[in-house]
């Protein structure tokens, strides 16, 4: 049988199939010549709407990001070292430092958010939360490896203790949506 379409571009059985079919000559008599018909699922339909997909984040512009926000971090840990702990000791170099290291946060953000154009409010959100996981995680294991004790890692996250190493976190998590807004990298949601 030689299926040809029909004015509305649709078969004339109506039936959506998918596949190729190889016609012969003798199968479209009109003509006479042998025919290949591929044929998509949806020939006669309309397509199901869906939801619009987000934006994928370039997923190793994410982590570069994270590895430089973490280089920086570090770096400024380095130098609050050598040069605040001798001044103002630990404690005090410590909480001078949460302020510092915020700013530097927000700047790390601000240079660097434009790689991953923009996104939804929620993705922003999203990348915030992972930013702020995949830190903990980091600032744990490093303490552990370098040999503090847990008492001592956990001193840094305890207000009560002089740590004010949460509200770095906190920075580090709703940084991502705040600096986004100010750099117009929030994509409006599609009605």
């Amino acid at each position: 049988m030689c299926r040809r379409p029909n004015a509305g571009g649709t078969f004339t059985t109506g039936v959506p199939r998918t596949g190729v079919s190889l016609h012969t000559a003798a199968d479209c008599p009109d003509d006479g010549a042998a025919r290949v018909e591929v044929v998509s699922e949806w020939t006669n339909r309309r397509r199901p709407r869906h939801r619009v997909a987000e934006h994928r984040i370039p997923r190793a512009r994410a982590l570069g990001i994270w590895l430089l926000l973490v280089a920086t971090e570090s770096v400024h840990g380095i130098v609050r070292g050598l040069l605040l702990e001798p001044q103002l000791g630990d404690l005090r170099a410590r909480e001078v430092s949460v302020l510092t290291g915020a700013v530097l946060i927000a700047l790390v953000f601000w240079l660097t958010l434009p790689w991953l154009g923009s996104q939804s409010v929620r993705r922003w959100w999203q990348l915030g939360v992972m930013w702020l996981v995949v830190t903990l995680a980091f600032e744990l294991a490093l303490g552990r490896a370098v040999g503090l004790s847990w008492d001592r890692i956990w001193s840094d996250f305890d207000p009560r203790r002089g740590g004010l190493l949460a509200f770095g976190m906190l920075i580090i998590a709703v940084s991502p949506r705040i600096v986004a807004a100010r750099r117009g990298l929030i994509r409006e949601r599609r009605s």
